[in-house]
Parts: structure tokens; sequence; C-alpha cells
């Protein structure tokens, strides 16, 4: 795949990425400093981690849906996804795990097992939060990987049964969370491989495979596609604001809302945005590619070293004000250097050394 015809991604990764960044910058502020940030607009900031699902599905199904029913192909499927997730990740928790010698509040799982060990590193499905906290969603992440995965060793016809019958039951008990929480919870947590299986986060990652479909069978025009772009950005912020202002009377219906506020929208700017990459060659914009690029490490990094710099600016006496830019600047800072210097130079190496395509950002 040509990452330079996917530019457009790459930016709107990057926004998605600061959307995270600052939802957690507002929720270590409020909680360590009782001041809520910016009047509490960046609540719906977890939505960047919406568009990074959708995201996800449309890389996987436009990479490797020529791939489907091609075996001899697994092998380098998996290393390519493996090499893509593990290392990088690998790297800041083993960090992290030396930081949380010094700084036990940076990880919100204070009963570490073997187990819970375990899960962590290999980023198995598990219903124990990871080391590092943010790394639940690389266990759905990686879940889905396994299913694609799995999707090589069976012809096309096969898989779009497999798929009409993942998306039915997916949408089958997001109803049932909606309508039946004590029913829903008393079904899907007796196993946990059923649980993630049939997660209504699946459903964004099939709204990404939808835009890629999309993609692939219909060429719009980039005037066709900035229109639909724009769609979903307004509809995209419509939600997040809506949300904001109406957070505890959503709370009952979190999960129907990830998917229809914010998984509908960030497919309309996936396909959106890509079918319109012409209109994204900007030099300007070329800072939010950078961090788009970088975005994986942010997402990594970024919340054990906020919540280190708000800890230590309010003891200075930092401002909250001050501290909301101190902070997210040094997170994507370091983000962009340790990207640079440590993850491209490692998955480099990597490349070398299983002798296949350095598996890029995108």
């Amino acid at each position: 795949m040509d990452s330079k015809n996917l530019d457009s991604l790459q930016i709107f990764r990057g926004l998605a990425a600061i959307l995270v960044v600052f939802y957690h910058l507002t929720k270590a502020i409020e909680i360590q400093a009782g001041y809520i940030l910016y009047s509490g607009f960046f609540k719906f900031g977890f939505s960047g981690v919406d568009f990074f699902f959708v995201l996800s599905g449309f890389i996987i199904f436009f990479v490797h849906s020529k791939h489907i029913g091609i075996r001899s192909f697994a092998k380098e499927y998996a290393i390519k996804r493996c090499l893509r997730i593990y290392p990088t990740y690998w790297f800041v928790t083993t960090l992290l795990i030396f930081a949380l010698l010094a700084v036990p509040a940076l990880s919100k799982n204070n009963d570490l097992t073997l187990t819970t060990l375990i899960n962590s590193v290999l980023l198995l499905p598990s219903d124990q939060a990871p080391i590092l906290a943010v790394a639940w969603t690389l266990m759905h992440e990686m879940f889905f990987y396994t299913l694609f995965f799995a999707f090589i060793f069976f012809d096309k016809r096969i898989t779009r049964f497999i798929l009409a019958f993942w998306l039915l039951v997916c949408i089958g008990f997001l109803g049932l969370h909606v309508i039946s929480p004590l029913l829903y919870e008393s079904i899907v947590k007796k196993n946990v491989l059923f649980y993630y299986f049939v997660h209504h986060l699946n459903l964004e990652f099939m709204m990404g495979m939808l835009a890629a479909f999309l993609y692939l069978r219909f060429k719009i025009t980039p005037a066709l596609g900035l229109a639909i772009l724009t769609t979903g950005i307004i509809l995209f912020f419509i939600c997040g604001i809506y949300y904001v202002y109406n957070i505890e009377s959503l709370k009952s219906t979190r999960e129907l809302i990830r998917v229809a506020y914010f998984g509908i929208p960030s497919m309309l700017i996936v396909w959106g945005g890509v079918s319109a990459n012409y209109y994204f060659s900007f030099r300007a914009l070329k800072v939010f590619k950078l961090i788009g690029d970088s975005s994986y490490m942010l997402y990594l990094i970024h919340n054990p070293i906020i919540i280190v710099i708000v800890m230590i600016g309010l003891k200075a006496g930092a401002t909250p004000l001050l501290l909301s830019i101190a902070a997210p600047v040094t997170a994507i800072t370091l983000g962009i250097i340790l990207y640079q210097y440590v993850e491209v130079p490692m998955l480099r190496a990597l490349k070398n050394a299983f002798r296949i395509g350095y598996p890029k950002p995108i």
C-alpha cells in the first residue's frame, strides 16, 4: 500500500490521538486538582479510540482483503501484525514496570498477579485491567487481528457468511446490553473469549472494513469525498458536544453511544478522508501527519507522562491551565522523539531479521 496516498488518514489519526491525550489530561487534572479543564469539553475525547478502531478495520481490509483464502500468506500476515503491535508495546510496558516501582499511581491495576502479567504482556483477552491502562484497547485490536487471520484460511464466500453472522451477533448483544444490562452481564461474563467476540467495539472494526469496501468498490470524486468527510466531522463533534452536556443521562446507553455517536461519523471521516486525499497536501498539515505517524507511541506513553507532570506540577504550585499546555506538549514531543529514534529503528531492524516489509504506521 502506498502510504503517501493516505496522508489524510494519518492527519486524522494525529487529531484523534490529540483528543485522547486531552481526555486523559482532563481526567488527571479533575482527579488531582478538582478542576474541570475547559469546562469539560474534552470529556468526549475517548472517542479518539473509536476512530482508531474504525481506522484499524479500514486498514486491515484495505491491505489484506485480497489475501483472504490465500493460506500461504498467513505467516507473513501474523508476523506483520505482531511486529506492528508488540515490540513498541513491550518497550513502553518495560519502562512502565520500572516506573511503577517508584510511582505506583501510574497504573490502575494494583492487584498484579502472574496471570495478569502474562495477559498484559501477550495482550490476551482478559477481564483484568492490563499493567498499562490504555492497553485494554490493544487486547481488542489483537482479538480482531486474530479473527481476520482465520479469514485467510477460508474462501471469500465463507468469510462473507462469517462476517454477516458476527455482525448480527454483535448488534444483537449490543441491543441486549442496552435493554437489559444485568442479563447481558450474566451471559457474556461467563467466558472471556465470548465477551470479546460479541463486544460492541467489534462493530467499529466492521465499520472500518465497510469503509474500505466502499472505497475499493466505488471510486468517488475527491469533491464527493470531501462532502462525506465534512459530514462525518460535523456529526462527530455535534455528538461529542451533546455527550459532554448530557453525560449523566447517557450513562446507561454508553455502549450504544460509542458505536452510533462516534463509530458511524468515524466511518464517514475515514471513507471521505481517503477519497478526498487530494485536498490534504498542505504543508501546514504536516505536523498533524507527524503526530499521526507517532500516534501509537504517543498513545502508549501519554497517560503516565500526564499523570506525573500533573502530580509534580500541582505540588510545585503550577496552575491547571499551565499544566493543560505543558503536559500534552511534553507527551506529544516525547512521543515523536521515541517514535523517530526508538520505534522506527527497532522495527526496521526486526523487518530485516524477519525479511519482510517494514510495518509502517498506516
